[in-house]
C-alpha cells in the first residue's frame, strides 16, 4: 500500500514536470487523447527506477478531462482544466485514480500541477 501511494505521487511529481504540445483546437477530446499516454509513460519510468517492469498498454490508462465549471465549455486554453486519469497497476486488475490540474496554453502545449490525488 504504502509503496503504491509513493509511486503514485512520484508519478504525480513527473507529470507535473512534463509538458506536451499540439496544434488544432484544444477541446476535452484532444486534452484526454494526449495526457493518458503522457501519464502511462512517465508511470512506466517511474516504476523502473523501483525495479519494477511496466509496460504503457498494460496500464490501460485513461484520462477524463474537464476545464471550469458546469457553465465553461470543455474547449480552448486556461488553467482550470482537471484531469482524472484511471489506470490498472500490475497484478490483479486494481483500477487506481488520480486528479491532476492542468494548465493549457493557446498553442496546446499543457503542463500539469500539483500532487496527484489518488481516489
Amino acid at each position: 500500500m504504502r509503496r503504491t501511494m509513493y509511486g503514485t505521487i512520484l508519478a504525480g511529481a513527473l507529470l507535473a514536470g512534463s509538458t506536451a504540445c499540439g496544434s488544432g483546437g484544444i477541446t476535452a477530446k484532444r486534452v484526454d487523447a494526449a495526457v493518458a499516454p503522457t501519464f502511462a509513460n512517465l508511470y512506466v519510468i517511474q516504476q523502473a527506477q523501483h525495479g519494477l517492469r511496466v509496460t504503457a498498454s498494460a496500464l490501460q490508462s485513461r484520462a477524463t478531462c474537464t476545464r471550469g465549471d458546469q457553465f465553461t465549455p470543455d474547449k480552448g486554453p486556461g488553467e482550470d482544466w482537471v484531469c482524472s486519469i484511471q489506470w490498472f497497476k500490475k497484478g490483479p486488475a486494481i483500477p487506481v485514480a488520480a486528479s491532476y490540474g492542468l494548465h493549457v496554453q493557446a498553442d496546446g502545449c499543457y503542463t500539469a500541477e500539483g500532487d496527484a490525488h489518488r481516489t
